[in-house]
């Protein structure tokens, strides 16, 4: 019963807004966004920091359809009619973004 909502997936969502918010203006003109190896092989502008919580938003908006969770529900093995399931799985999904972003924000400051 600990997920029944979305409640903290979009909790997390706003954090990570937030981190990428507060990080921004000390960030470089160009960030790493490709790794080979242990070196950046990508580079974007310092805007692209707002990329996960803008992909964070746009699963929870599509998790919140009423035919995508009554899909979910009914046909993937492990969810079938599990609702706290459902949301779990989503709140891992945007955990593991909002870790990325962590890593991504902290390596392109320091």
């Amino acid at each position: 019963m600990l997920f029944l909502n979305n409640k903290r997936s979009w909790i997390l969502c706003g954090i990570t807004l937030l981190a990428a918010a507060a990080a921004f203006p000390s960030l470089p003109a160009q960030i790493p966004v490709h790794w080979s190896g242990s070196a950046a092989d990508g580079f974007a502008g310092k805007w692209a920091v707002f990329l996960f919580p803008a992909l964070q938003a746009g699963i929870l908006l599509a998790s919140q359809l009423p035919g995508v969770k009554q899909w979910c529900l009914a046909n993937k093995r492990g969810l079938e009619g599990n609702e706290n399931q459902y949301y779990l799985t989503i709140f891992c999904i945007i955990f593991l973004l909002a870790f990325i972003e962590g890593l991504s924000v902290f390596w392109s400051i320091s």
